[in-house]
């Protein structure tokens, strides 16, 4: 009996064990058709500094969408209050409260700022976005969280 529950105990703490697994290796692939998404060839999208032939500068731009829910509808109602205090004496203070009705949970992805650059550029008069560059910006959302986001940059231009 003296040996059984040292024994026993034994067994408790080893069954009770588990190994912490670290991150696993993986690849990412990820691809953007550039053709369908200059709206099939209407909008040209290179990533060259400059093409052949004549061109009109329209512009820079500039997207860097960050994931979150999307908002539905916002409802933003206002206050007006008279303060009266001894300093200023009395005064109105206006307060306004916006609640949100939110959608699904939508990411921020490459492919999503790049057709967000189109609408943009297409807005300006634009047919072609030169100097195209993909990063990615790290953000702090929330207060130590630490997020990274898609920005796509890059030349508006008017071809002649």
């Amino acid at each position: 009996m003296k040996k059984f529950i040292p024994v026993c105990m034994l067994v408790m703490l080893l069954s009770a064990c588990k190994t912490v697994e670290g991150p696993h290796y993986y690849t990412l692939v990820s691809a953007i058709d550039y053709y369908s998404v200059g709206l099939n060839g209407k909008i040209l999208l290179t990533e060259s500094n400059s093409i052949s032939g004549d061109y009109e500068s329209l512009g820079s731009i500039v997207v860097a969408p960050h994931s979150g829910y999307e908002v539905l509808e916002a409802k933003t109602t206002s206050t007006e209050v008279v303060v009266d205090d001894g300093i200023y004496g009395a005064h109105k203070e206006s307060k306004s409260e916006t609640k949100y009705k939110i959608g699904k949970w939508k990411t921020a992805t490459y492919q999503s700022a790049l057709e967000e650059a189109v609408k943009k550029a297409v807005e300006m008069g634009g047919d072609a976005i030169i100097n195209l560059k993909l990063t990615t910006q790290i953000c702090e959302p929330y207060v130590g969280k630490f997020v990274s986001e898609p920005v796509v940059t890059g030349m508006v231009i008017k071809r002649k």
